[in-house]
């Protein structure tokens, strides 16, 4: 059911039926998840565990440069890693 507030928010009340099945996908896609998602997740968990803020299931979005573009520059590091050599 869809309703509108005062405020203009849309807000959705699910079925029981509806939240069930929620539930269910939510399980299929924890089932899922790689080892690299896996291994996040406890590193995650170890964080908390230890006091510290933790993010989880951000999206990173980032520009990303085309190298036949114009203003492309690439990043040129001695033997071309990521950080400079010592």
């Amino acid at each position: 059911m869809l309703s509108i507030s005062a405020g203009g928010h849309e807000n959705i009340r699910l079925s029981d039926t509806g939240i069930r099945l929620l539930a269910e996908s939510r399980q299929r896609n924890q089932r899922s998840l790689s080892e690299h998602d896996r291994l996040a997740e406890r590193t995650a968990d170890h964080l908390v565990d230890a006091g510290r803020i933790v993010w989880r299931e951000l999206a990173l979005r980032a520009r990303v440069a085309v190298p036949d573009a114009p203003g492309f520059q690439a990043l040129q590091t001695p033997g071309n890693g990521l950080w400079p050599a010592d």
